[in-house]
């Protein structure tokens, strides 16, 4: 088995005269211990082999030597990189390039096989190497360039040219007279660590009152009406955003109100309004005109209570404008074990807790207690109490409603043989649609 070894310290010093040539070369020093660190290498011939790597701890080998150096009793190895042997030209590394890192691989008696025992960075240190080669500077054509009062000076790569940063106390970029402690007119791009932009606004003082004085202001001026402010947040491809705050200004009248609309990306190129705030107060998901202090533009699911203050005139207004095959009020989901009628199947609850098809000739599934609002079997919505609306059905409004004696279905004639049970379910509030509220009282024909 091959015996592993282990550099408990790396240590790489620099030493040079001030008064000479800089020293092509640096120290190497470490310990040598075996794999579980027991114990040191002391008083062996252990042989090194240094790579030195441009640009990356990957990078391309620009130097490569091997050592063979005799630790002492303590197990360190002390030696120069840049005096082993190698088929390369120490003196030829350029140190102003770019970064360098060692790699260090060492072969321990007897293998005769090299192993990675660590890569690290040069820092500062070794590129005292490179500065023998700016011992001296003579600035042979001066350029200094003309510059616009207030403005930062660049260097175009031949002189001192205007920026486009001002400074007249208050800093400005792509601005001549800046207004504010930092004025932009253009597009800010912040990236951070692992692609995170972060703006942070502290407030020291807060002088007026329920008003906080740090904020993200965003102005429109093109005083327009539906003129917006926009803020885009992205994740993923640049080309799309995911999502947008928006306010809207509408001075149409005269009136100057403010709208706030959340837009959300719906897998395509275009977006939807999932909330809308308007002026009024009036707050809408799903819909951009609320006409209620919230409007919602479909199913809502509730967790939870709703509650409903009577004290102030609190209501529920069912709306019996609605599509065919579906319903208004109060819904359910429950498990519907048999449903051959399709929607608007009269449903009773069995002894399991499930529904199916409730029949007036069969005491044993009545009362009838909900309407289906999807077809089939398992897990489906259904109606306790409102309106729904079915395009097949024809009845005569404002008469009564009742379960029929075929299973599943809804009537308007009474059940009249004995032994049929009569129950009034609701009453017809047009030729296609009921109002559904069950009575739970049963009367048994005799």
């Amino acid at each position: 088995m091959m015996k592993k070894v282990l550099l408990s310290s790396f240590i790489v010093l620099l030493t040079f005269s001030i008064l000479a040539q800089a020293p092509q070369g640096f120290k190497y020093q470490s310990v040598v211990r075996t794999s579980d660190g027991t114990a040191v290498i002391a008083n062996q011939t252990v042989e090194f082999r240094i790579s030195i790597l441009q640009g990356s701890s990957t990078g391309t080998a620009v130097y490569v030597e091997t050592q063979s150096v005799l630790t002492n009793q303590f197990g360190i190895a002390t030696f120069n990189i840049g005096e082993g042997s190698s088929g390369d030209d120490f003196t030829a590394i350029d140190w102003s390039t770019g970064l360098y890192w060692v790699k260090v691989e060492i072969d321990p008696p007897p293998t005769d096989i090299f192993e990675e025992a660590g890569i690290s960075q040069l820092l500062s240190v070794p590129y005292a190497l490179h500065s023998e080669t700016a011992e001296s500077f003579t600035e042979t054509d001066p350029k200094i360039g003309t510059n616009t009062l207030n403005y930062l000076p660049k260097w175009d790569g031949s002189a001192l040219i205007t920026s486009s940063i001002s400074d007249n106390g208050n800093v400005g970029i792509g601005i001549t007279n800046p207004t504010a402690k930092l004025d932009v007119r253009g597009t800010i791009y912040a990236i951070g660590s692992s692609n995170n932009g972060t703006f942070t606004f502290v407030e020291t003082t807060d002088s007026h009152t329920g008003v906080h004085e740090n904020m993200l202001f965003l102005q429109n001026n093109s005083n327009i009406a539906e003129s917006q402010a926009n803020i885009l947040f992205g994740a993923g491809s640049p080309a799309h955003g995911r999502a947008i705050i928006s306010s809207t200004h509408d001075v149409s009248g005269g009136t100057y109100n403010g709208n706030l609309d959340l837009k959300v990306r719906n897998g395509s190129t275009s977006y939807i309004t999932a909330l809308s705030l308007r002026s009024s107060g009036n707050v809408g998901i799903n819909e951009t005109n609320p006409d209620a202090k919230l409007h919602v533009n479909g199913d809502a699911h509730i967790t939870g209570n709703l509650v409903v203050d009577g004290s102030t005139s609190g209501e529920i207004i069912l709306n019996n404008s609605i599509s065919d095959l579906s319903g208004t009020g109060m819904m359910t989901y429950g498990t519907v074990d048999a449903n051959s009628t399709g929607v608007g199947a009269a449903l009773f609850i069995a002894a399991d807790g499930n529904y199916e098809e409730a029949n007036a000739g069969a005491l044993a599934t009545m009362p009838g207690v909900a309407l289906a609002l999807e077809t089939g079997t398992g897990n489906k919505k259904i109606l306790l109490q409102g309106n729904i609306r079915n395009n097949t059905w024809s009845w005569t409004p404002g008469g009564l409603i009742y379960i029929s004696t075929t299973t599943g279905a809804l009537t308007q004639t009474i059940p009249s043989a004995s032994g049929q049970q009569v129950q009034i379910v609701g009453y017809a509030s047009s030729a296609n649609t009921i109002y559904f509220n069950p009575n739970l009282m049963l009367i048994e024909i005799k």
